[in-house]
């Protein structure tokens, strides 16, 4: 068949690869636009590496009760272990299996190693108020109208408006 090749080892599949695959397995039809390398099992579970008009995209999916969910796993000694999860709404975990909210990190995070960390910023409900810490300055700095509570909320509350500080003692 002229759209499968055999060359020194490697095999070629598709239209417009030419005779001489250039990788161990090289799949393809160069020209069209649309291309899928699917892996597929009964009841319509598949994994799918595809282009769709010049987009790559990895997709995991199913019919009826499949989960379309993706999970990434190592294996040491034969011991296979999941680490990280792209769940049915979108959700990733990493450490959890069941992940609980956009991005549930199941152990710690660290971000940037020793003197050559970034900046982390948590963002609030409202624009522009945020608590950030500066990696530059070794400090946690509180945009304006920004609480530090501290407590079950009724005990410590730190707080800068714009124009005056206060600090709070309502425990009694």
């Amino acid at each position: 068949n002229a759209d499968m090749w055999f060359k020194d080892g490697n095999v070629g599949i598709g239209t417009g690869l030419g005779s001489t695959p250039s990788a161990n397995l090289q799949l393809g039809s160069f020209g069209a636009a649309n291309q899928e390398f699917r892996i597929e099992s009964a009841g319509n579970s598949y994994f799918s590496i595809l282009t769709t008009n010049g987009v790559q995209k990895i997709y995991a999916g199913g019919a009826g009760t499949q989960s379309n969910e993706m999970a990434f796993y190592t294996s040491s000694s034969g011991t296979e272990s999941e680490h990280m999860r792209i769940d049915n709404s979108g959700n990733v975990g990493i450490g959890t299996t069941s992940p609980a909210s956009k991005l549930h990190v199941a152990g710690t995070v660290q971000v940037g190693v020793d003197d050559t960390g970034h900046d982390v910023i948590f963002y609030g409900a409202t624009s522009g108020k945020y608590l950030q810490w500066d990696e530059s300055s070794d400090r946690l700095e509180f945009r304006d109208s920004v609480s530090a509570v501290f407590g079950d909320g009724a005990h410590l509350h730190i707080k800068h408006d714009g124009t005056d500080s206060s600090i709070l003692n309502s425990a009694g």
